[in-house]
């Protein structure tokens, strides 16, 4: 899965920063939205990556928002 490429209605991705995640994730549980943490700011000189399946490589804009294809394939079973 690649969560930083899907709209994913109802989702919403923030930037929060690392010393305060734990206090917002706990605020967010208790209300009923669990948090996921999905990446780290890193240096700018370390440029913009993924690390998927143990490997860096270059994030990419998807071009296609793969939330409709799997909407589709929901909807048509």
């Amino acid at each position: 899965m690649q969560p930083e490429i899907s709209i994913s209605e109802g989702t919403l991705i923030l930037a929060i920063k690392e010393k305060h995640f734990e206090t917002f994730s706990n605020h967010m549980s208790r209300h009923g939205a669990p948090v996921t943490q999905i990446g780290i700011f890193r240096p700018s000189t370390e440029g913009i990556t993924a690390i998927r399946n143990g490997k860096k490589e270059p994030l990419a804009h998807p071009r296609v928002d793969p939330f409709w294809a799997a909407f589709d394939r929901a909807m048509q079973s």
